[in-house]
Order: structure tokens, then C-alpha cells, then sequence
């Protein structure tokens, strides 16, 4: 019973994880490339990477907030 639920927090935190690289260098200079121009040369791509910031951000407290869950469930607290 106990793994399952590791396995299930283990694929939260690895989805939240994914969320975060929406604001690595590589991605960011593929959309740029993607959506011809810089940031801020028309609105569409200015709300785009807001957007991506704020997801991001929204996946790096997934991540912590998972992680202590799957530390917190994982600590044995009666030695047998």
C-alpha cells in the first residue's frame, strides 16, 4: 500500500519537475525562435512567456510541496 503511494507522489513531483524546465535557456530560445521575434515584440508572445513564468513557478512549489509529503509519509517514526 505504502509504495503505491511513493510511486504516485515520485510521478507528481517528476511532473512538477517538467513544469519547472518550461523556463530553462533551451525551451525559452525555441519559442523565440517559434514565435519570430523577441520578447515583447507583439503581445501573443509577451503574455506567452508570462505565462510560462507563472506555470513554471506554480511547478517549482508542486515540487517542494510533494517532496515534503513524500519525505514526511517515509519517516519511520517507531524503531522495530
Amino acid at each position: 500500500m505504502n509504495n503505491t503511494k511513493n510511486i504516485k507522489l515520485v510521478c507528481c513531483i517528476l511532473g512538477s519537475f517538467m513544469l519547472t524546465l518550461l523556463q530553462s535557456p533551451s525551451f525559452f530560445n525555441a519559442t523565440y525562435t517559434m514565435f519570430g521575434g523577441g520578447s515583447g515584440k507583439n503581445a501573443f508572445t509577451e503574455m506567452l512567456y508570462r505565462l510560462f513564468g507563472v506555470i513554471s513557478f506554480v511547478g517549482v512549489i508542486l515540487v517542494i510541496i510533494f517532496s515534503c509529503i513524500l519525505i514526511i509519509s517515509n519517516i519511520n517514526l517507531r524503531n522495530k
